[in-house]
């Protein structure tokens, strides 16, 4: 591996018999070997060492990488205890990626956490400041929902955090993270307008806007998109008031395989991939990913 020169370029100037490890380098060849970047060959095992080493070392975004490992069991043991330490101290040096899944972790009460909506707020809000995709997405769908209740979770816990429902608040979210890539929020744009729940000019505007985020989430390459604007396409505009049936077809927001929340806190998917790749969906999904 020292002969590579896309990670000779990165370690240069290091003596490995001579200098201490150097934590940003190992987190840096990490995600070449987790990426592919630079022509080096994907390989998960080598990331996961140097990932290890880095998280030894401090590296918080290496923690945080490291707790999806530990929490998929992908690669590594599964660990919750472990993978839940690793996103709170990666979380405390401020990294986006650990602060969205430990609020996951908190919303759905994951790896031996009581469920807390509140703090689960609190963390999306934090890294959604810092652009977060996932979590400007996961705020959205809260705010829609008036707090967003997922399946399978006790009914008092709902009220634990509870968010009043702001349409404009969603809307505001859903734009944020749409306009990163994100199919799932542009898809749930485009339904926030097409059931009127956000206020638009006329219905002719709200049925023009709902299909372009449509569109913009078919173009992302969501396939329900498809279904919904063949739906408004066959609307009257003279008569945009939907029928009974038009109503019981009218889709609802998405959320992904973690909102949803069906699998009973177990994740299963590859650690890493929401860190730039559009696997992530709305909350969760550590292919998020």
């Amino acid at each position: 591996m020292r002969e590579h020169p896309s990670l000779k370029r990165i370690l240069k100037n290091h003596d490995f018999d001579r200098d201490l490890p150097d934590a940003d380098r190992l987190h840096q060849v990490a995600m070449l070997f987790e990426t592919g970047g630079l022509g080096i060959r994907k390989s998960p095992k080598d990331a996961l060492r140097f990932h290890k080493f880095a998280a030894v070392l401090g590296h918080h975004r290496s923690q945080g990488v490291m707790g999806e490992y530990y929490e998929t069991g992908t690669t590594e043991q599964r660990n919750p205890r472990r993978a839940r330490a690793l996103y709170r101290e990666s979380s405390r040096a401020s990294d986006s990626r650990a602060q969205y899944n430990l609020g996951r972790v908190f919303y759905h009460g994951l790896l031996g956490q009581r469920a807390n909506r509140r703090n689960a707020r609190l963390l999306f809000e934090k890294a959604a400041k810092r652009r977060e995709k996932c979590a400007q997405a996961a705020l959205g769908y809260m705010y829609e929902k008036g707090e967003g209740r997922c399946r399978k979770q006790p009914v008092e816990w709902t009220r634990e955090g509870d968010l009043k429902t702001d349409y404009n608040h969603a809307k505001r979210y859903y734009g944020m993270a749409a306009n990163q890539g994100c199919e799932r929020s542009a898809f749930n744009l485009g339904h926030l307008f097409e059931k009127g729940l956000v206020i638009t000019e006329n219905d002719v505007v709200r049925y023009a806007l709902a299909k372009q985020w449509y569109e913009r989430a078919e173009a992302l390459g969501y396939a329900r998109a498809e279904q919904r604007i063949a739906h408004i396409a066959t609307l009257d505009a003279a008569s945009p008031e939907p029928t009974v049936e038009e109503k019981k077809k009218e889709a609802d927001s998405d959320v992904d395989e973690m909102m949803d929340s069906d699998n009973d806190g177990e994740t299963k998917n590859e650690p890493g991939a929401g860190r730039g790749s559009e696997g992530a969906s709305i909350l969760g999904s550590l292919n998020i990913r």
